[in-house]
């Protein structure tokens, strides 16, 4: 607004926005699993949406809780082995659902001064889902709202192909 000069039709411009605390998640590429087949997924990436850290977000260590909850279809295998920026932290898996608390982040120096939490060694199964699906994982942090992120793709059929260290890579023809 001045005085000197008349502005017609102008935009307005976000300078500022007001968020509530909560969370984001990425992953840098979904997995190809085949029907009834096993797979880990790629590294989830968790970062708080307002703040610097997790420590701003998270109100009370001791009841908060981190869970990672797959759709109908899919579940976490018996070897899921969750690592939180490469430390290995204890979790409930229960099928299709995974519960970390908190308080065990803060044990590891996961919360404090963090900015991101990069979630690894999730096994999953696709038990009923049919290919052509995707499996989306919603995750959620006690007082913030949950998000999802898609990770998972089914497919027909899975092939891999290895050679040994010192041998020639196979020429394949079709």
């Amino acid at each position: 607004d001045s005085d000197d000069m008349t502005v017609v039709n102008g935009d307005d411009l976000v300078y500022a926005s007001v968020e509530s605390k909560g969370i984001k998640a990425s992953v840098k590429d979904t997995v190809d699993i085949a029907t009834e087949e096993v797979a880990t997924l790629k590294e989830i990436k968790v970062e708080p949406s307002v703040g610097s850290d997790f420590e701003a977000i998270i109100a009370d260590p001791d009841k908060a809780e981190l869970t990672l909850k797959l759709p109908s279809g899919y579940e976490f295998t018996a070897k899921t082995a969750v690592r939180i920026n490469g430390e290995s932290v204890d979790s409930i898996n229960d099928d299709d659902e995974i519960t970390i608390k908190v308080s065990e982040l803060v044990k590891k120096n996961l919360v404090t001064k963090v900015d991101t939490w990069k979630i690894t060694g999730l096994e999953v199964e696709a038990v009923s889902a049919k290919a052509g699906a995707t499996g989306t994982v919603k995750i959620g942090l006690t007082g913030s709202d949950t998000v999802s992120v898609e990770a998972i793709k089914v497919v027909d059929y899975t092939v891999t192909m290895s050679v040994d260290k010192d041998e020639d890579v196979p020429v394949i023809y079709s």
